[in-house]
């Protein structure tokens, strides 16, 4: 509960005190980005571009490393939630 009234704080923070039209601005153009190239962005595997493909390769091992790292984590919260 702390974690989440300082995120919530750090977040008025940023907007009262830094550049809040240019966040707000950054904020709708890369979400309406990301919503209109969802489907390209998720089915890029780049199979003519060497390096993409080898930077997608890697990225891979990254992310399996962290959900490794992190599920000990998410059981244990799974857990408590279950539990009640």
């Amino acid at each position: 509960n702390a974690n989440m009234i300082l995120a919530g704080l750090l977040m008025i923070f940023t907007l009262v005190l830094g550049p809040t039209v240019l966040i707000l601005n950054m904020w709708t153009d890369t979400f309406g980005g990301m919503v209109s190239n969802f489907i390209n962005m998720s089915y890029d595997v780049a199979p003519l571009n060497q390096e993409k493909n080898d930077w997608l390769g890697a990225w891979t091992i990254y992310y399996w490393g962290w959900w490794m790292a992190w599920s000990p984590f998410v059981g244990i919260f799974i857990a408590r939630v279950s539990r009640g």
